[in-house]
């Protein structure tokens, strides 16, 4: 049965504009300019404790266009002993002091520089345990790490304690993994080593990047670039090994789509590190950073031969405007879209997480409405915007009711997802585009204004109630197979009939987005796994608040609605297209084409009063907790307690490792309390627990 295939309802960025909508092209500048996690960077390296970093130095280094420093830990003192508790207060303080300045730190423990000994495996492996605690506590302030620790300066060769075989520096890294925040990454000196410490040959596949999985966590930091044909032992050495050292190369180049490639050069040899030949292995190996001063030799040729600001530019990320085509007023209650084109001039994509957010900023009060997460589609991941592709990022927002009328500037923020850093803008990315960055916010303009007009109610597109949703080709209504009430049951088109199977509870969670709940369970309409793809399944699923769940609501014609995924950006769907109209026949999600078998008529069954009674029916009659918006941009969501009866609540919450991070006694009124849990919940899943009316209740929190 053939199946309309359909795409998203966005405009096309190559036709013309129209009444509705403008389309711009935009201007690059090929000015050098700082940016987070990219570019040159300078050591400073501690031997001892007490050599903490100087905030006046660090903002000097930031004001020198240096986004970052490699800071070197020398634990010499600590050969034979345990790493002292003033040590370890040193280091948590230079976070502190890279937080203030506005740059980040590339880390590396060693215990000597250039000559003497590391330490056992054992001293290391106890190191790496003390250092847990405040590498964890800093993830924010960490652009990566360096694997170090073995072998001379930490590069993983001519250890003093027969460190240099697979096993044990397996151990150690894997360790070091489980140390570092999970969202960051490790730089192995050599990449044979990940190889042959994984037992796994092949380059990261797009489905495998930044699956936090420790192969997936392994990059890599080349020491001596360009230093003869194996850059020093980073490629294989021998004159008969010309295609195993292109084959390595052709490995590293693939892997580091997805992963952090950084280094020094060695010194300079005009055979090796021209500007063409130094340019073409940069670009290849899709190198994000590179120590400032050395070797300073090869550098200086870069200087002579002219491509030094090429390089400057090029390392990393640099992300540009090409075109966009952006609608010129919405109503309030109504949707703003937009297309917005952006291509990677540099030779590397971000290989930590960003945010991505589209602005519309009132002009006259500066309030803003922020368009994120489900209201994204298209490429929205900017660690996926590979160096020298371009990608779309489409929007499609619903404008509060509510909302001040007026004249609103577009805006572009890219901004660090860490809630200690996402407001401020040292950490935010600049486009290459010419007189697009505000630097006060780190907003990037996009020259255009769309107009707010009050929309024809000012209300909801649904009000809250108990519905039947019926299939516009089929007559056929949304159902429950056999009215369970059970997870993952099976949600299909049904004749029409009188069963709760066939009722579901519509509730508003904010931002034009709904849940659908099914009568008389607390289980709600769910996208199988929050999964991407066409034809995943829609099934029925226990309350978690999470984005699987969240529906937008929007009218398409002669009183039809299209329902759309806040997860995935994909349409409630009866698979097969408009000529599937049997019972039984299954609901997924699909990209939307304005097929009838993707638009639904909502039928009242019940007012929102009413559904109180039912939706509720198995949570202690009205009994429950709730929390919007969830999954909250910024670490604030509010909590929705439910009771019959007043009292005091103690609210819990919980890290995914158990560990407490909040616990907080709510007064709760008969009816609904909201409280709004403090801001400062880093990014991550959260548990969230309380008693109300003596039952435990809880619910899934996620940051993002």
């Amino acid at each position: 049965m053939k199946h309309v295939f359909c795409g998203l309802l966005t405009l096309l960025l190559g036709g013309a504009a129209t009444a509705q909508t403008t389309t711009k092209t935009y201007s690059g500048t090929s000015d050098i300019f700082i940016n987070p996690e990219r570019g040159f960077s300078v050591d400073r390296i501690a031997y001892h404790a007490g050599e903490a970093l100087n905030l006046s130095d660090m903002q000097s280094t930031r004001t020198a266009g240096y986004s970052w420093v490699r800071r070197i830990y020398n634990l010499q003192d600590f050969r034979s002993a345990a790493i002292s508790q003033a040590y370890l207060d040193m280091v948590a303080a230079d976070f502190g002091t890279a937080r203030a300045a506005g740059i980040k730190l590339i880390v590396r423990f060693t215990y000597n520089w250039d000559t003497g000994a590391d330490a056992s495996k054992s001293r290391i492996l106890g190191h790496i345990d003390q250092l847990k605690n405040v590498l964890q506590a800093n993830a924010d302030a960490i652009a990566y790490v360096e694997a170090g620790f073995i072998g001379r300066w930490g590069e993983w060769h001519d250890s003093t304690n027969g460190l240099d075989n697979t096993t044990d520096r397996g151990d150690i890294l894997k360790r070091l993994l489980g140390a570092v925040p999970a969202s960051r990454m490790v730089a192995l000196r050599y990449p044979n080593h990940k190889k042959q410490i994984f037992n796994n040959y092949n380059a990261l596949t797009p489905s495998e990047a930044f699956n936090q999985t420790d192969r997936a966590r392994v990059g890599c930091h080349n020491d001596y670039f360009l230093s003869d044909i194996a850059d020093g032992g980073t490629f294989t050495y021998g004159d008969d090994q010309a295609a195993t050292r292109e084959n390595e190369r052709a490995f590293l180049s693939q892997d580091n789509r997805y992963v952090v490639q950084g280094g020094e050069s060695g010194e300079d040899r005009p055979e090796f590190s021209s500007c063409s030949k130094s340019v073409a292995e940069l670009r290849r190996m899709r190198y994000s950073q590179l120590n400032a001063y050395w070797h300073n030799t090869l550098l200086a040729r870069w200087q002579t031969e002219g491509c030094m600001d090429e390089v400057k530019r090029s390392l990393g990320y640099r992300f540009r405007l090409t075109t966009a085509t952006l609608a010129n007023s919405v109503a309030t209650g109504a949707t703003f879209t937009a297309s917005i084109k952006v291509k990677n001039d540099g030779w590397a994509s971000c290989y930590n997480s960003r945010g991505v957010e589209v602005i519309l900023r009132n002009k006259s009060t500066g309030a803003k409405l922020v368009a994120s997460g489900g209201a994204l589609g298209g490429s929205k991941d900017p660690r996926f915007w590979l160096g020298g592709e371009e990608h779309t990022l489409s929007v499609s927002y619903t404008v509060p009711a509510g909302t001040a009328t007026g004249q609103y500037e577009v805006l572009l923020n890219l901004p660090d997802p860490q809630s200690s850093l996402r407001t401020r803008p040292e950490y935010a990315i600049r486009l290459a585009n010419s007189n697009a960055w505000e630097g006060s916010t780190g907003y990037n303009k996009l020259g255009h204004e769309v107009t707010i007009t009050a929309g024809s109610t000012g209300t909801a597109a649904v009000a809250d109630g108990t519905y039947t949703l019926t299939a516009r080709h089929s007559g056929k209504r949304l159902d429950v197979q056999g009215n369970s009430s059970a997870d993952k049951a099976q949600v299909w088109q049904y004749t029409a009939n009188t069963s709760s199977a066939q009722r579901w509870v519509v509730r508003s969670v904010g931002d034009g987005y709904y849940t659908l709940t099914h009568e008389g369970t607390t289980k709600c309409l769910d996208v199988d796994g929050g999964k991407l793809d066409n034809g995943v399944e829609v099934w029925q699923y226990e309350a978690n608040g999470l984005d699987p769940q969240k529906w937008k609501i929007e009218p398409t014609s002669d009183g039809y609605y299209k329902l759309t995924s806040k997860a995935s950006g994909k349409c409630l769907d009866v698979y097969g297209g408009p000529a599937a109209t049997a019972d039984y026949d299954n609901v997924v999600q699909w990209e939307y084409v304005g097929g009838t078998n993707q638009q639904w008529k909502l039928d009242l069954v019940s007012s929102s009063s009413a559904r109180q009674a039912t939706a509720s029916a198995t949570l202690s009659k009205g009994t429950e907790l709730l929390a919007y918006p969830n999954p909250s941009p910024d670490g604030q969501a509010t909590l929705r307690l439910s009771a019959q009866k007043a009292q005091t609540a103690t609210v819990q919450v919980f890290t995914p490792q158990g560990r407490p991070a909040g616990r907080f006694a709510v007064p709760v009124t008969a009816g609904s309390t909201d409280f709004a849990l403090p801001a400062g919940l880093a990014p991550g899943l959260y548990r969230v627990q309380t008693t109300l009316d003596g039952k435990v209740r809880r619910l899934t929190l996620k940051v993002e």
